[in-house]
This record gives C-alpha cells, sequence and structure tokens, in this order.
C-alpha cells in the first residue's frame, strides 16, 4: 500500500510540475506553460560549431545546459536556502533508460573528472548529480514511445495543495470477517513558478 500510495503521489508531483498552469488577471484563465528555454532539447549540443541533429540520451552536457538554465534563473542549485538556512535542493528525476546512459558514459570516460561524478551517483554513494538531488522513477511521461521527459524543480517551484488523509478499518462479513485496511488521500499538485522548473528531452531508442 506505501508503494502504490508513493507512486501516486509521484504521479501528482510529475504531473504539476509540467502541466498547464492558469493565471494572469482576472477571472485567471490565461494559460501557461513551460517556457521553450526552460526545455533542453533532445538533440542538444554544447555550442552552436557542435550542433547537431542527432538525439541524444542523457548527458552530462544536458545536465550542465539544465544547470545553467536554472542558475540563469538565479536558482544557485545546491547553494540556495530555505529561509536562511536549509539548503534548496533542485530536484531531478531521470529513468532507468537515463541512468543506463550514464552508465554507457562512464565505460567509455571521456572526461575522467565528469565519469568520477557520474559514478558517484551510480555506485550509490552520492545522490548529487551535476549539482542536482536525483532520483531514478518509471513514472516520467515520454512523447509517442521514445522521448522521455527527465523534470527537475526546486520546492518553490511546485506547490502541493495541504493533503487529507483518513484510514479506515472495516471487518468484511462477506469474507469470515477478515479485516480490511484502506487509506484515502486528497490533494493536488501545481507549477508555482515557471522558472523553477525545467525538462530535459531523452531519446530512449539509443
Amino acid at each position: 500500500m506505501r508503494a502504490s500510495w508513493g507512486r501516486s503521489i509521484d504521479d501528482l508531483i510529475l504531473a504539476g510540475a509540467i502541466g498547464t498552469v492558469y493565471g494572469g488577471a482576472e477571472p485567471y484563465t490565461t494559460a501557461i506553460d513551460i517556457a521553450a528555454g526552460q526545455t533542453i532539447a533532445v538533440d542538444y549540443a554544447s555550442t552552436p560549431i557542435a550542433a547537431t541533429t542527432t538525439n541524444s540520451g542523457l548527458t552530462p552536457l544536458k545536465l550542465m545546459a539544465l544547470a545553467r538554465v536554472f542558475e540563469t534563473n538565479d536558482v544557485m542549485m545546491s547553494e540556495n536556502t530555505v529561509n536562511g538556512s536549509d539548503p534548496m535542493k533542485v530536484h531531478l528525476a531521470i529513468g532507468p533508460a537515463q541512468k543506463e546512459n550514464l552508465w554507457y558514459y562512464v565505460t567509455a570516460a571521456p572526461n575522467a573528472p565528469w565519469a568520477n561524478m557520474v559514478g558517484e551517483f551510480l555506485t550509490g554513494k552520492s545522490r548529487n548529480l551535476f549539482g542536482f538531488e536525483c532520483l531514478v522513477t518509471n513514472r516520467l511521461p515520454s512523447t509517442g514511445t521514445v522521448i522521455r521527459s527527465c523534470i527537475a524543480w526546486s520546492p518553490m517551484g511546485v506547490k502541493i495543495v495541504p493533503d487529507k488523509y483518513r484510514i479506515e478499518v472495516d471487518a468484511l462479513p462477506n469474507k469470515k470477517h477478515a479485516i480490511q485496511l484502506s487509506a484515502y488521500t486528497q490533494f493536488g499538485v501545481m507549477r508555482r513558478f515557471e522558472k523553477h522548473v525545467g525538462v530535459i528531452l531523452c531519446d530512449e531508442s539509443l
């Protein structure tokens, strides 16, 4: 039950982070989506000279590009604080295929310092990945069947409406009075600040 509950919460957070929100002047019906500049393209290359139309999975260059987007928006990764105390970590959700991309990168090891940084994450020694607090999930949305959206957000960027929990314990007469445990919750998630959310598009067909 706990695992199922957690997956449902993951779905709401990820959907709320990149979904359409509504604001503007009253009656607040202006649709607001994440700006194109908050998304790292599936064929991203580090410089115009290296520009390519070849899709790629998750790469260190894509991670660095998204980190730059956040810091350009004054979201200084782990240096930020909440109420002047605890670090405000920027979370990044990736899928198993993106984790595999990073394993291939470490195996090839074109850059030893980067490979060491990625290796710390892959071996479980650190959850930090180029400044992001990284987690692996199977709940990420995809475009079609092969382009996966890896989603990053800061605690200030996503608003979780206060939740309500209820747990019920019942005896089932038709099941020889077996005990049934049920849990109910109600809450919502929405994006609060566009510049505190970002996306990396990754091709999983490679």
